[in-house]
């Protein structure tokens, strides 16, 4: 999509990537490269609120996770405001 000149509207990240970029590592290249994006953080680790830490997260998705779980993280993601 991002291709076609399409923004993306939503991002699911890792955390942390064993040998690779993790989400704090990209965030802000995302969001540069599409403004609305929202970005939800998936992770074994516990988070305890991040998105209202303000750590550039939108909802947070803790592992393991169920369907149902994801479902619910991208509708707060995408319920959230946009700073202004």
């Amino acid at each position: 999509m991002q291709s076609q000149g399409r923004p993306f509207r939503i991002a699911i990240l890792d955390l942390t990537v064993t040998g690779g970029l993790g989400a704090s590592d990209i965030v802000n290249e995302l969001r540069r490269a599409s403004p609305g994006i929202r970005v939800i953080l998936s992770t074994g680790y516990a988070r305890g609120g991040a998105e209202e830490q303000g750590l550039g997260w939108d909802a947070t998705l803790d592992k393991p996770y169920t369907l149902q779980e994801m479902r619910g993280a991208v509708e707060r993601a995408l319920a959230r405001r946009t700073p202004t």
